[in-house]
């Protein structure tokens, strides 16, 4: 088997990244931003700092607004992915998240159905499930051309005789990546992961950065092959002490070998058992009170490994009258105009009474079909349901059941009369260029959004503005696709769900901590190595969860994965016990594992917890059969994870 190597000309020139190890505790991004001012002072504003998340990035800000001079300018703080379009120089017009989706799309449909089969053994039926696998394809794309790789190198793989009908789809799937870029260039537009490829091997870097990396313990090969390309220009700061310095590479990541299996110094006064989720919570509430007001909420952080607890820590921590800020935002898909743009899409596409009644419920929609209707004293959700009960419809198609004036009839045609008032021209069924729904539904959000007060300070009503302006830059971007793009012709739910999906992946970033209102961080694992808490309480410390399990695209199982040397689970197991080992050293920390789900499905404790040595093993595992106030678990082979 060979596998192309991405060749990078005047690497090998440049002078060696530096390092400096901060050692590991508490206090890490303050550690951080005391190393910048001391080492940059006035020039701080000529660096650029790479972190691994947002949230790390407006905590070293914050820190170092505190530490430096007034007058010195910050640096500009970024993500690692981010920071690369920073550094070099890409040419040409960089195609967006949406136009690259329907340019694979585009190179689907123009390959043989033949070869296409290769790939999906049926042709989608509709639009969306198009969407789908155009976006599945975009995902895979760039996740291996953030590692340099062609979907054509997959083919260097020994697949095996009994496989070749997996090596005959990445054939396939290297003829639709060859018509994806060949559209891209038709239509004047270059792919991003590409264009830093190129604009790498072109030695076009910005010859006056100089760049440190806080923490970023595993860079994908494209930020490694940026940063050795600066070479002496970059510094990497290192959570750990410099004698574990022979478990870091060359531009600080973990390397997988020295931290997988190694033993972590977690004591069995720092980890606790509780039953279900909500068994969870109310243990770390216990264990916030065995701080006796020691420290303020503001120094508290609550690390939730599993979304299935976040819930229950609300409802705790809300009765201790404690607010729970989530650090990773609100998902945009989960704000009313999102939930309104599909409970249209769904009404639009099978007009069935029951889709009708749920959709005239939309808080957003109800008021103003409302005030357009002939209720009189009725309700609406009455009247539907009275509607219902009377006459039991199915397809709506305008024809009502004749009433009086006054009647339940007369009523709930009056409400289907004023939402397609609303509607307007996206109640039509005709198939349009995509490129053509974008001014009606513009006008359907006007009509039931225009002249709405909507107040930052209230929750609901600030996740509304930042959907809004999801919803509004996703118009734009079918606005700019261009006519060989935006010339396919769908139908108005379709447009729906294509805006819809654009915006689900986006969240709405936490609103700040009010004055007054005693407030406890929220944040998932990744984040917790670079929180600045006093305190720290780790929830969800399950198996699955961390260390965290890559489920990987169906396209690329882990042996494919480890042979294209592409991050593995074995390197996720390395970074995670890396962050473990780190947080152990922190003088307030406690780790929670649970032994079932809401659902009562048996759960694993992290395999990390077992890190240790034969003895100490034995002793854990003891430990974890232990009834802590649960019930006791029984002793099997299932309880304790290899």
């Amino acid at each position: 088997m060979s596998m192309k190597t991405m060749e990078l000309p005047g690497m090998s020139e440049t002078g060696s990244v530096k390092t400096e190890f901060l050692g590991w505790g508490d206090g890490l991004i303050a550690r951080a931003a005391d190393w910048l001012v001391q080492t940059y002072g006035e020039e701080l504003g000529s660096v650029l700092v790479a972190v691994p998340g947002a949230r790390a990035g407006r905590v070293l800000s914050e820190e170092l607004a505190r530490r430096a001079s007034p007058d010195a300018a910050t640096p500009r703080i970024l993500t690692p992915g981010s920071m690369t379009d920073e550094v070099l120089d890409l040419e040409g017009v960089i195609a967006g998240r949406l136009a690259r989706t329907m340019v694979w799309e585009h190179a689907l449909r123009a390959l043989d159905p033949k070869v296409r089969q290769r790939i999906i053994s049926r042709d989608p039926s509709v639009f969306g499930a198009w969407v789908r696998l155009s976006e599945n394809l975009r995902t895979l794309h760039g996740e291996l051309a953030t590692e340099g790789l062609d979907f054509s190198d997959v083919l260097g793989f020994d697949f095996g005789l009994e496989n070749m009908g997996e090596r005959s789809r990445w054939e396939a799937l290297a003829l639709a990546q060859e018509g994806y870029r060949t559209a891209l260039v038709d239509m004047g537009l270059a792919d991003p992961h590409d264009a830093r490829w190129a604009a790498l091997k072109a030695g076009k870097t910005n010859p006056e950065v100089q760049l440190v990396l806080v923490g970023v313990a595993d860079p994908n090969r494209l930020v490694r092959s940026v940063v050795k390309a600066l070479g002496e220009r970059v510094t990497a700061l290192i959570f750990a002490p410099e004698e574990m310095s022979e478990g870091f590479d060359e531009v600080g990541g973990v390397l997988t070998s020295f931290w997988k299996e190694r033993e972590l110094p977690i004591s069995l006064s720092q980890w606790h058992v509780a039953d279900k989720p909500v068994d969870q919570a109310e243990r770390a509430i216990e264990l916030i009170s065995e701080l006796d007001g020691v420290h303020t909420a503001e120094e508290i952080t609550i690390g939730v490994c599993s979304d299935e607890i976040a819930p229950y820590l609300d409802r705790c921590l809300a009765a201790e009258k404690v607010r729970a800020r989530h650090g990773a935002g609100k998902p945009v898909a989960e704000a009313s105009v999102v939930r309104l743009l599909d409970a249209t899409a769904r009404f639009l596409e099978r007009p069935r009474f029951s889709i009708l009644a749920n959709l005239l419920r939309h808080p957003d929609l109800e008021s103003r079909v409302a005030e357009r209707s002939e209720l009189g004293e009725m309700d609406a959700a009455i009247c539907l349901d009275s509607y219902y009960n009377e006459h039991l419809p199915d397809v709506v198609d305008g024809t009502w059941i004749e009433g009086g004036a006054g009647s339940i009839e007369q009523a709930t045609a009056s409400l289907h009369e004023s939402l397609m008032e609303i509607l307007g021209e996206i109640g039509e069924v005709i198939p349009r260029k995509l490129s053509e729904w974008t001014g009606p539904i513009r006008g359907f959000l006007e009509r039931v959004y225009a002249g709405v007060m909507l107040h930052p300070d209230n929750e609901s009503e600030r996740v509304l503005i930042s959907a809004l302006s999801s919803v509004s830059d996703a118009l734009a971007e079918i606005d700019a696709l261009g006519a060989k793009l935006g010339e396919r012709k769908v139908r108005a739910h379709e447009a729906l769900e294509l805006i819809s999906w654009r915006v689900s992946t986006a969240s709405v970033p936490p609103a700040p901590a009010k004055l007054g209102e005693p407030t406890i961080e929220l944040l998932g694992w990744l984040e917790l190595l670079l929180d600045d808490s006093s305190a720290l309480i780790i929830t969800g410390w399950n198996e699955g969860s961390v260390p965290e399990s890559i489920q990987g695209h169906p396209f690329l199982p882990e042996v494919l994965r480890k042979a294209l040397k592409i991050a593995t689970n074995d390197d996720r197991q390395a970074r995670d016990a890396y962050s473990a080992s780190a947080l152990s050293h922190r003088s307030r920390v406690s780790f929670i594992s649970g032994r079932r789900s809401a659902e009562g499905e048996p759960k694993l404790p992290s395999r990390l917890a077992f890190h240790c040595s034969e003895d100490e093993c034995i002793e854990r595992t003891k430990f974890w059969l232990l009834d802590h106030g649960g019930g006791r678990a029984t002793p099997s082979s299932e309880a304790i994870p290899e």
